[in-house]
Parts: C-alpha cells; sequence; structure tokens
C-alpha cells in the first residue's frame, strides 16, 4: 500500500504525488496513542507536504495492510436410499473462526481520515445444502 496525496504537488497533472515520510509511520504519538488499530492503522503525524513542484520521499508499497486470516470448512453426509439414489447433506462454514479481516485504510496522506479502516470482510456465514441424486 502506497501513501499518496490528494493535490497534484509535482505540477504533473497525475494526483498520485507521494508524502514526505517524516518518522516511523508504525510509531503511536499524539492523536494515535495506539497504532494497527482501525481508528489508527498508521501514525498520519510521520507524513508531511513535500515542497511545491517536487515528489515525496515516501516509498512505492511503503506501507502495509492488516493480513487475512481465514478458515473455511465442510461437512458432508451421504445416505443411500436404494437403485443408486443418494440424499447428500452439506454443511459449509465461511470463515469458521469469525476473524474480523479489516480492508486497506485510507491511504490519502494529509487528510483527516489518513490511516483510518472504515470497512472489513464478511463476518462468518454458515450454508446448509440438502442434494437428491437419481
Amino acid at each position: 500500500m502506497r501513501p499518496v496525496l490528494a493535490i497534484d504537488n509535482s505540477n504533473t497533472g497525475q494526483f498520485q504525488d507521494r508524502p514526505d515520510l517524516i518518522g516511523d509511520p508504525y510509531a503511536s504519538g499524539p492523536g494515535c496513542p495506539e497504532t494497527r488499530t482501525a481508528n489508527c492503522w498508521v501514525n498520519p503525524a510521520a507524513f508531511a507536504r513535500p515542497a511545491p513542484f517536487t515528489f515525496g520521499n515516501a516509498g512505492r508499497n511503503s506501507l502495509r495492510g492488516p493480513g487475512t486470516r481465514n478458515v473455511d470448512f465442510s461437512l458432508v453426509k451421504n445416505t443411500f436410499v436404494g437403485s443408486g439414489r443418494q440424499l447428500q447433506f452439506r454443511a459449509e462454514f465461511f470463515n469458521l473462526f469469525n476473524w474480523i479481516n479489516y480492508d486497506n485504510p485510507n491511504r490519502t496522506a494529509l487528510t483527516p481520515n489518513f490511516g483510518r479502516i472504515f470497512s472489513a470482510g464478511p463476518p462468518r456465514q454458515i450454508q446448509l445444502g440438502l442434494r437428491f441424486i437419481f
């Protein structure tokens, strides 16, 4: 994930300029007492606007978003009901342990929502099925 500016600081017309990195983005500080949380994934105080008509020094893909943990599980029970016919019961669990998988944080630097996470992946889902095979 790379931080970007909401303005065309370099005057190239791309609106994808990067800010200057002036500190540790994962260090806690004023306004961000604990990093790597949904409310403050990176410390916004670690970034500054570069001089006009220049590019920022924040590296491409210099920030890591939250990881993903997921376990899917299924159970299948086949019951024979005679002459080659079967009844199949399925129970499928998606995100079995119901872990929270945050989406990437807002990456527009020098805005009030920079570094905050506003969405997450789906919670546990359970799907049941009954199938008759003949």
